[in-house]
Order: C-alpha cells, then structure tokens, then sequence
C-alpha cells in the first residue's frame, strides 16, 4: 500500500512545477514568485543555492541522458536550459509568447514548448540551444511526447482539445476533440493512454491516442493541476489544488484506489521510475511531501 510523509518542509517559494533526475537523484521545482528554480539533493535532503532563470518560471522538463533541464519562463518568453551537472544556466532561448509546457524527445534530444498567447509549439535543438521551428496549435498548454512513435501531443485547454504531431515532420497529423478543458496531459508508454486531467469539472479523462475515444472519465478532486504516470507500477497520479488530495488510480482497471491527504493547495508533482517515489510541491505551504511506494 503507498503511504505519505510530510517531506522536506519550506524549501520552496511558491513552487509551480517539479520534475525529477533520476539519474543525480535530485528534485528541481520552479518558482515564478521569485524566478528562480530551486535544486533538492535527495541523498541529503538539502536544497542547493536557487538558480535564478527567467521571470516567471512555469514548467520543468529534464533529459537525464544530457544532464540538462529546460525551465520556460511565461513572463519573459524564454527557455532557460541548465547543466545539471554544475547548476548553472548554460543558455536562454527567446520562443514565442508566454511559454508554458516543455517535453524532451530523450532519443533525438529535441525539446518541444507550448506558447499559449501566440498559439504555437516551438521546437528547440538541444545540441545548438537554437529554435529550429515553429508548429501552430491553438492555445498549446500541456505536453507529452512518445519518441519511439514520433508523437508529440499537445493539449489545448481552451479549444477542449488535444493536437497530435508528427515530430518527424513537424505538422499537426490530427487533432483529438475531447469536450472537456484538458489543463495537462500524460503518456503511458507500456500501453499507449494518455490520460488528461480537465481542471473545470474536476475530473481525469483516460484516452486512446489512436483514435482520440475518450474510454472513462473519473472523478477525481477540486482543480486538478498536475498528474505524472508511473508505468512500471500503473499508476497515475493527480494532484488537486482546492481539494488538498492527491488521487491515485490504478492504470489496470482504470480506477481510483486511493484519495490522500496532503497539505495545503498542491501544485508540481513527478515520480521517480527508479524507485517509484512521487513527489508533491504546495504552492500553500511551501513544501514538498513524497507518495513512498
């Protein structure tokens, strides 16, 4: 049975986003209160001097194979790319307005970003820290990409949809209609589901990427804002923001298994594939509470 503990306490101001580094077994959170991002060494657990990006960082990605995060920062329309190794920001890279969203390709090691204000994904190369091109979508949010099927979807919460796009060739193949408000998305790899919480209804909408049917609709908490899924062990994980739950569902049956308790107003969330460890960030209290497996 997963259990929850109060983790790291106040080593976070505001935190939005988190995403994990397996391979230095470390957590980075973005913080758009003060535009930094903050590093937590989990063999410690310390967290590291901040590392000062863009104003108003949202959205974390990580390439483990490159050592490198990339951090969009929505009020400066920027990507601030970061050497994990040194903690330094090795680049930033002028995209489109207000940034949101960042997925890597971990096999060709580009990094797609959602630019909601100018309805557009960019495409970066991490070899040259360059935007190579630009892909229309309206209103892009939320981003999760498969490289072994060259798919990158991209959710759009006011259009109620989800794109799909070729990586190969870089334009849009179709577009899902989902009929809810997808505020973020994520991929199951071992069976091919996306799964999109809707954050109006309060709800997490299980979808076939192949032919865009919506297969269940579950209810999980009041305004949901992030969700990861850990394959490995099927599980899905939501955390809901005005609720103070995080729900877990079991990606077998496609139901909800467990509602728990956290502190107040969770945000960021990620899981670890190596140990199966999940991590909260609240934006109400400042701190960071881990789902043990």
């Amino acid at each position: 049975e997963d259990h929850m503990d109060v983790y790291y306490g106040k080593y976070a101001s505001t935190p939005e986003s988190l995403g994990v580094d397996s391979t230095a077994h470390s957590i980075y959170l973005t913080q758009p209160g003060n535009s930094t991002v903050s590093v937590i060494d989990l063999n410690t657990p310390k967290a590291t001097t901040p590392i000062d990006v863009g104003n108003g960082p949202v959205g974390v990605a990580l390439d483990p194979s490159t050592r490198t995060a990339y951090v969009t920062n929505s009020l400066s329309d920027s990507v601030s790319v970061i050497d994990t190794n040194t903690g330094e920001v090795t680049a930033s890279v002028p995209v489109g307005s207000h940034p949101s969203g960042v997925a890597v390709d971990t096999v060709t090691h580009r990094v797609f970003v959602g630019n909601t204000y100018s309805s557009e994904v960019s495409v970066i190369d991490s070899a040259t820290s360059a935007v190579t091109g630009a892909i229309p979508v309206e209103h892009p949010w939320s981003l999760a990409v498969d490289p072994a099927a060259h798919r990158l979807y991209v959710s759009s919460m006011a259009q109620g949809s989800i794109a799909v796009i070729d990586t190969a060739s870089g334009k849009v193949a179709s577009t899902m209609e989902i009929g809810e408000a997808p505020l973020r998305i994520a991929l199951d790899r071992s069976s091919n589901t996306l799964y999109a919480i809707n954050r109006n209804d309060g709800t997490l909408s299980v979808i076939d990427p192949t032919n865009g049917g919506v297969s269940a609709t579950l209810k999980v908490g009041d305004w949901p804002q992030a969700l990861t899924v850990d394959p490995d062990v099927h599980r899905v994980f939501v955390t809901n923001e005005l609720s103070d739950t995080v729900t877990v569902i079991d990606t077998t049956t496609q139901r909800v298994i467990a509602t728990k308790p956290v502190e107040h107003r969770p945000t960021g969330l990620d899981v670890d594939p190596v140990s199966h460890t999940a991590y909260v960030a609240h934006e109400g209290s400042d701190t960071v509470e881990v789902i043990a497996p």
